[in-house]
């Protein structure tokens, strides 16, 4: 069962506070971090690469784990509702397709390898069936193209809209295996899309992405994200065109 986020945050935030650190500052290696947790290496980079796709921490590889900003009070920060998951949704239909097209006009090809490595990221976490790293890496994927476009207004904007509780995506975004093959399907597409700096594709591609995150998170029933069967005919026209 998987770690109870809140609290695994609010042990990150003590840590921080005891050893004084500061936004810029270094955390402590992984392995000293996970034992003042309490916790396995693997469920520590999973808080992490969250954190990072919320734009809070810097990983560099090789390098360490960086804080960009202030933890304290981050466990009670983001409580997701219904109405806020699906606000979000319809606010990425809305601005991603944009962002994407701006964003392979100047992608370098550095980045792109950071891309294909989330890639990997992406696929491990779904053959482990954990949905609080897919979504973690779906967020980072596309924060990591918002970055591309130079613009700090639009990396936040992007952030928040990946901005979900884990404990909600767990309850909520199902790991079905044919949801997750069409996720991985559209990711692999976006990633190809990019490497031709194909602006037409890139739009309707991101759209489809979406529709499909739709869909593992409308999968329980529970409740709806949006009415995707209004937009899939928008969205496949113009994939065909």
């Amino acid at each position: 069962m998987m770690e109870d986020h809140g609290r695994l945050l609010s042990q990150l935030e003590l840590v921080v506070l005891e050893k004084g650190l500061q936004p810029g500052d270094k955390l402590p290696p992984e392995r000293e971090l996970a034992g003042h947790m309490l916790v396995s290496r693997n469920t520590l980079r999973g808080l992490l690469r969250s954190l990072e796709a919320q734009g809070l921490v810097t990983i560099k590889p090789g390098s360490g784990t960086f804080l960009r900003t202030r933890l304290a009070g981050i466990a009670y920060f983001n409580r997701s509702s219904h109405q806020a998951v699906a606000d979000q949704i319809k606010a990425a239909f809305l601005f991603l397709p944009s962002i994407m097209g701006k964003a392979l006009q100047t992608i370098s090809e550095s980045q792109f390898k950071n891309l294909q490595a989330g890639n990997i990221a992406l696929s491990q976490a779904m053959c482990d069936a954990d949905p609080c790293r897919v979504w973690a890496e779906i967020a980072l994927f596309f924060r990591l193209l918002a970055q591309e476009t130079g613009n700090s207004f639009l990396v936040k904007t992007v952030e928040q809209m990946f901005s979900v509780e884990p404990s909600f995506v767990e309850q909520y975004f199902q790991t079905d295996r044919d949801i997750l093959e069409d996720i991985f399907a559209g990711h692999v597409s976006i990633l190809q899309a990019l490497r031709e700096r194909n602006s037409g594709r890139i739009s309707a591609l991101t759209g489809q992405y979406l529709l499909s995150i739709c869909r593992a998170l409308e999968a329980g029933n529970e409740f709806s994200v949006w009415d995707c069967a209004s937009h899939k005919p928008q969205q496949e026209a113009a994939y065909e065109q």
